[in-house]
């Protein structure tokens, strides 16, 4: 299992840095850019974290908008856009909810949690166009229930 998750894992970055790189090299094709820009793009392994997580975040949410009746995006840029906010929303905004409403969150046991997730998701639609949800109760609870779920396979697997 270890195995498999390091081989998936160099995989996955080896692939990213490829189209990279091919994008980088097809945009500074002219004799000014190369000499301004270098020729190649150095990714430290941070960077790299960050941008398998964005597009883990990216492939659960339209997981998400299949599988779950309620939820829709109109094409992968507002799904790419997304996915970005939803991760910063889910750095900035969500420790201060759950900080402001553990009192509910130890009362339900830590059910509470998945409501402040459907909001979080619900926020990040509000602000997208193009990714909506129907209402939080069903389509936001069970896109955010799909969410968690994502994440805890994902991170088991990349062990991140």
């Amino acid at each position: 299992m270890v195995a498999l998750r390091q081989t998936l894992r160099q995989t996955l970055q080896q692939a990213l840095r490829q189209t990279l790189n091919q994008a980088a090299r097809s945009r500074l094709d002219s004799p000014a850019h190369r000499l301004v820009y270098p020729r190649s793009i150095v990714l430290d392994d941070c960077t790299m974290k960050l941008l398998v997580r964005w597009l883990i975040n990216a492939i659960g949410l339209w997981v998400a908008t299949e599988i779950v009746p309620g939820v829709d995006v109109t094409g992968w840029q507002p799904l790419l856009v997304a996915a970005l906010l939803l991760g910063l929303v889910n750095a900035v905004i969500r420790p201060v909810l759950v900080l402001l409403t553990l009192p509910v969150t130890l009362l339900t046991l830590g059910l509470f949690l998945v409501v402040i997730n459907a909001g979080m998701l619900l926020l990040v639609a509000w602000l997208v166009p193009g990714f909506s949800i129907a209402n939080l109760f069903w389509a936001g609870v069970l896109a955010a229930l799909w969410m968690s779920l994502f994440g805890l396979l994902t991170q088991a697997a990349l062990k991140t």
